[in-house]
């Protein structure tokens, strides 16, 4: 089985405007590498963050797609909050959705889930390309203390990195290419408007207006166990309902592998 380890950040930086959000995908084994980015002129760290775990999941189902036997994905990225919440809090969030009868992901607060696009955008990927991935976390901006590295990886994950077959030195030097590599690309667009860096072209979006307004239209219930989209509705957001639906993202994500899972069995039961 081949298998793939795709690591996500952002960039921002505070005298500029806009993210560019990252995705490494590597062959484990191989010397396969591809780093597809996305610029954002309005985004912020966080929405960089879950655009960038957007993408590593699209690469993924490209991969499958195209993949001539089994494949297994890792998704790595340094941000808590989109980590834990493509894996573990978006159960909540549909939830509260579905309570409210508004279509909106709202958290534990009571409060509309900042960058939800990405966030329904994730689970309705991989759903309807029945992914099979594990998202963790790691500690970002690591280049020395990488003991510290493992230590926290296994306590977030619920395992320890060799049992992947990794070590905190090699996610952290990952993580720290596309760090420095999308900042690169970010201050070259905001200084000349270059598109092609290092020989590597990457796509723009204007994603805030876009953002907003998916945050307060209602979102139709579709089943895509029945009705998959189309490509052409790559855009189209799909709030899932039904039980059978959410268990399967749970066992797509192996959400109650993690620590704390039990805790999800309440919406997957």
């Amino acid at each position: 089985m081949k298998i793939y380890d795709i690591f996500c950040d952002a960039s921002v930086d505070k005298s500029l405007r806009g993210a560019c959000a990252g995705a490494l995908i590597t062959e484990r084994g191989s010397q396969f590498t591809q780093l597809k980015t996305i610029i954002q002129p309005n985004g912020t760290n966080n929405s960089g963050e879950i655009c960038a775990i957007l993408i590593g999941v699209l690469s993924a189902i490209d991969i499958k797609e195209k993949a001539q036997g089994p494949c297994a994905f890792n998704i790595f990225s340094d941000s808590i909050i989109s980590i834990k919440g493509a894996r573990e809090w978006i159960f909540n969030w549909i939830a509260n959705a579905n309570s409210n009868g508004n279509f909106m992901l709202v958290n534990s607060s009571g409060e509309p889930v900042s960058n939800q696009l990405y966030f329904k955008l994730i689970f309705n990927h991989i759903i309807m390309h029945s992914l099979e991935v594990h998202f963790w976390h790691q500690i970002g901006h690591v280049e020395r203390n990488y003991v510290h590295c493992a230590k926290s990886f296994q306590k977030v994950n619920g395992i320890n990195l060799f049992r992947l077959g990794l070590t905190a030195e090699g996610i952290s030097a990952h993580n720290n290419y596309v760090d420095h590599k999308t900042r690169d690309i970010l201050r070259g667009y905001t200084h000349n408007q270059q598109v092609t860096i290092d020989g590597l072209t990457f796509d723009i979006i204007a994603n805030t207006e876009y953002e907003n307004i998916a945050q307060t239209m209602p979102i139709p219930y579709i089943n895509v166990m029945n009705e998959p989209p189309t490509v052409d509705d790559h855009y189209r957001f799909a709030l899932l309902q039904g039980k059978q639906i959410i268990r399967r993202y749970a066992e797509l994500v192996h959400a109650m592998e993690y620590p704390g899972g039990n805790k999800l069995f309440k919406y997957i039961s």
